[in-house]
């Protein structure tokens, strides 16, 4: 982040902001797809659902008139097309996907998960009060280990009780734009001859017609 916006630091602290809310505030003053800016987010190679650590970050549509608001923008955007790489495959093998409840980190970014839910066509909820997705990471090790059988006994680990303290939904407005940009991706993601790169299907969303 030093080396991507050290110089909106000074900006931030004058507004009272992290470096990442200012950075936000400047996102969400640009329109969705980023004025043509396309990013691939595979800054260290990936793992799901391409399987490819050779795979690399691409940047598509960079002009003189893009500025570090639209940078961020399209970063967010590539993320959140990501998120949806992931709910395409589980879709593909039978996992139904029909809630989109998140929690840590990055799900503090309203404008973040205002474009998660743009991607998505869905809604996204966020939860107050949870313990964190360590809780999930270590509750997988004990059903791996043997120590524990029962999914829904984690629950007993989530205290005090949680609840949603936000509910994004998609604003049709941004349909066009972010349909647009999933094709953007699709075509990023294939290799010389066009086929998807390390055997993965490229992320084609049209949320137009709210297809994964």
């Amino acid at each position: 982040m030093r080396q991507f916006a050290g110089g909106e630091k000074q900006a931030a602290d004058e507004a009272g902001l992290s470096i990442h809310q200012w950075l936000d505030r400047l996102a969400e003053a640009r329109p969705a797809g980023s004025e043509g800016l396309v990013i691939t987010p595979y800054f260290l190679g990936e793992k799901t659902p391409i399987h490819d650590a050779s795979a690399r970050a691409t940047f598509d549509g960079l002009t003189l008139s893009h500025d570090i608001g639209h940078l961020w923008r399209a970063l967010l955007e590539a993320y959140a097309y990501a998120i949806a790489h992931h709910v395409e495959v589980m879709n593909e093998i039978g996992y139904k996907t029909e809630r989109f409840i998140v929690s840590d980190g990055g799900s503090t970014s309203k404008v973040w998960m205002q474009i998660v839910a743009d991607v998505l066509e869905r809604p996204v909820q966020r939860l107050a009060g949870h313990s964190g997705s360590c809780v999930g990471a270590a509750w997988t090790a004990a059903i791996g280990l043997g120590l524990a059988s029962d999914w829904s006994a984690i629950s007993a680990l989530c205290a005090p009780p949680i609840g949603l303290n936000l509910d994004l939904k998609p604003p049709m407005s941004t349909a066009m734009a972010t349909a647009v940009t999933a094709t953007s991706i699709a075509g990023l993601q294939s290799g010389p001859d066009r086929s998807p790169i390390a055997g993965g299907t490229p992320c084609v969303i049209d949320c137009r017609n709210h297809n994964l």
